[in-house]
């Protein structure tokens, strides 16, 4: 982004993405003050298309929150190492692999016989990634920065 000068302040676009971090809020407060309430279950549906409370606490976990924490790792293993920051296919591929995982969370309630091998595919494919990102990255995460900056 850098190179090309493209600002790089994200805008959250009304109201699509206010309307979801709204929905994922609402949810997360009344599960709280009030675990047992009935009203979860709608909630859980419009924050994330998901039947189950239980299901949907696992797709918001394991999609979201772990989708985010490997392309927060991503971004600082190029950028505290000074190099630009690019894709590749490794990259691309811990994407997927962590949107395929999540998807095999989402389709536990639906197809309840196979629970047990959907938990523990989604798990293993959900794993693959950070094995990739050790493999992919430890090379120049010990080693000095790329742009002679000191750090």
């Amino acid at each position: 982004m850098e190179d090309k000068e493209i600002d790089d302040i994200y805008i959250a676009r009304p109201p699509l993405t206010n309307l979801a971090v709204f929905t994922v809020a609402i949810f997360t407060i009344v599960e709280f003050l009030y675990p047992t309430n009935t009203a979860l279950g709608w909630l859980g549906l419009s924050a994330g298309a998901a039947y189950g409370i239980s299901h949907f606490r696992h797709f918001i976990t394991s999609g979201g929150l772990g989708l985010a924490y490997l392309m927060i790792m991503i971004i600082i293993g190029w950028i505290h190492t000074g190099r630009h920051l690019t894709s590749n296919i490794y990259t691309h591929l811990m994407v997927l692999l962590i949107i395929i995982a999540t998807m095999m969370r989402g389709l536990i309630p639906f197809f309840e016989a196979y629970t047990s091998q959907l938990y523990l595919w989604s798990s293993i494919l959900w794993t693959v990634p950070f094995m990739i990102y050790i493999k992919v990255f430890f090379g120049f995460l010990i080693a000095p920065r790329a742009d002679g900056i000191k750090g």
